[in-house]
């Protein structure tokens, strides 16, 4: 990601600079930005041991704000493991570190994720278990995944 986080603001249409949580250091940087709760929020990936953690800021501008609110253990869903395997002889353990992203946190407080744009997995954060999300029938390569947060709020002119 960026070394900056800007945003734009319709009502005064000028842009600012929005302060990144203290996460960041040599093994670990912000992968993507994402609404929890209302909140903005990071995903920020550890290249070392391929962690994820989500972080998010709850008092909007606020350095201070920001908090991690969840550490993800790095997971690979069977799918991708079986695609690779038709490719590379890699095993579970030596696969280079995979592109995952947080889609949405679910009503039920697990939470969403995409994995190197081809798979999708739910994680429990208070079981620690993943689990994967399948389409019979259909190979991984045939959707694509496209998250909306939808709004209510309207533009005035």
């Amino acid at each position: 990601m960026a070394s900056f986080l800007i945003s734009f603001d319709l009502e005064t249409e000028k842009f600012q600079e929005v302060p990144k949580p203290d996460c960041c250091g040599s093994d670990m940087c912000l992968s993507h930005l994402l609404v929890v709760q209302g909140c903005l929020s990071a995903g920020a990936f550890h290249d070392d041991d391929g962690r994820l953690e989500i972080w998010v800021m709850e008092e909007y501008g606020v350095k201070e704000s920001w908090i991690k609110e969840l550490s993800i253990g790095s997971y690979v869903p069977p799918t991708l493991i079986h695609q690779q395997s038709r490719h590379f002889s890699y095993s579970r353990h030596n696969l280079p570190n995979l592109h995952v992203r947080v889609l949405c946190v679910l009503r039920s407080g697990e939470i969403l994720l995409e994995h190197e744009r081809r798979a999708l997995s739910v994680y429990d954060p208070r079981c620690w278990t993943f689990k994967e999300f399948t389409f019979q029938e259909m190979p991984a390569h045939w959707f694509k995944i496209i998250f909306h947060v939808g709004s209510l709020n309207w533009l005035e002119n």
